[in-house]
């Protein structure tokens, strides 16, 4: 029995590390294709000071 338990814990650590390890990449990746534009207001204000100068 106690040869039972430890094969079926072992086993599922490995397996609960991969599921962990495959859905980690998934929102990893998901999030490298979104666009982040934190800066967009100040680049546009920087970008019409400098166009607007003489």
């Amino acid at each position: 029995m106690w040869w039972w338990q430890f094969s079926y814990v072992s086993s599922w650590g490995n397996l609960a590390g991969a599921a962990l390890n495959a859905l980690l990449s998934v929102v990893a990746h998901d999030r490298l294709d979104v666009d982040v534009d934190l800066d967009a207001d100040q680049v546009a204000a920087a970008d019409a000071l400098l166009t607007d100068q003489p």
